[in-house]
């Protein structure tokens, strides 16, 4: 779900030279509120989420337990909600918050930090969260060109992305 066209334009143009998920035909991008399309859709295998680097309160309703709390009712059998965090969003205070609020909604919760722990990732589920190896090799092989970019930044082996897994 993506909230405005503009985005959707941008990552057609530029992330097609990352190899997105938008050349695979299972992808599907729909324009409009999340909440709203979310509350109209089906179950989702995985449901992606951001705050935007500049909070709006736009950004914060997908940080609203009644969103997380949404979203989780949503997810398929096994799925994951991921959310990305900028960095630079939310104060120290803000950030316990949501980390709180998302540890209470979803039983599993898993973090990665990105870059120098500039961002956050969440990942939230029904079930555990257990990175396995054979998954990430999967995932080398069948999205080569994401690889790519994983080695652009020191990352070479599938398996270092299991153990990054905080």
């Amino acid at each position: 779900y993506e909230t405005c066209r503009g985005a959707v334009r941008a990552t057609a143009r530029f992330g097609a030279r990352a190899g997105t998920g938008l050349r695979d035909a299972r992808t599907r991008i729909r324009l409009g509120d999340f909440g709203d399309l979310l509350s109209r859709g089906g179950e989702y295998d995985v449901i992606l989420g951001q705050t935007s680097g500049k909070w709006t309160n736009l950004a914060s309703r997908v940080t609203t337990r009644e969103f997380l709390d949404l979203a989780r009712r949503k997810l398929g059998d096994g799925g994951v909600y991921c959310h990305w965090i900028p960095g630079s969003s939310l104060t120290r205070e803000g950030l316990r918050i949501l980390l709180a609020t998302f540890a209470d909604v979803y039983p599993y919760v898993g973090v990665y930090a990105t870059v120098e722990d500039a961002d956050l990732v969440l990942l939230g589920s029904e079930r555990p969260l257990v990175p396995a190896p054979e998954v990430a090799e999967y995932f080398s092989r069948r999205w080569p060109v994401a690889w790519e970019v994983f080695n652009q930044v020191g990352i070479s082996d599938p398996l270092a992305v299991t153990a990054m897994f905080q």
